[in-house]
């Protein structure tokens, strides 16, 4: 992965944006660990899902900054919050981060099949994120 400190940089500076939990973004400035976004509470990755994080890292020249756990009518997902590695990118994927509509990479537990790239839209709860749309 290229330009891994520039993105984290930028990682914290989407973060703060978002209004994220302070301890989330200590410990990922401090040593890049993750927290997920669950209910209205954030808590660290159990291990299967740092190892769903990297996987998806691997292969996708994302950095994954935050996690949100959701249940939905499309089933059990998470939303890896990510920074793409091309900083000339940057402007696009947090043109509407102000409205609370981030870019992430959707891992679809129950359909394998429809987890995809996009965009969704937020709300924070106390530190916590919530995917709405």
């Amino acid at each position: 992965m290229k330009n891994i400190e520039r993105m984290k940089q930028e990682a914290i500076r989407r973060m703060k944006a978002l209004n994220i939990n302070n301890l989330c973004i200590h410990a990922f400035d401090d040593d890049m660990k993750l927290y997920c976004s669950v209910s209205g509470a954030v808590r660290e990755l159990t291990l299967k899902e740092q190892e769903m994080v990297n996987k998806y890292q691997s292969w996708s020249d994302c950095l994954v900054y935050h996690l949100i756990h959701s249940l939905s009518n499309i089933g059990e997902t998470y939303e890896m919050l990510t920074v793409s590695n091309y900083p000339e990118d940057w402007s696009i994927e947090t043109r509407y981060i102000d409205k609370g509509i981030i870019m992430v990479y959707s891992e679809n537990l129950t359909h394998p099949d429809w987890s995809e790239s996009g965009s969704i839209e937020v709300e924070n709860y106390k530190g916590a994120l919530f995917r709405i749309g």
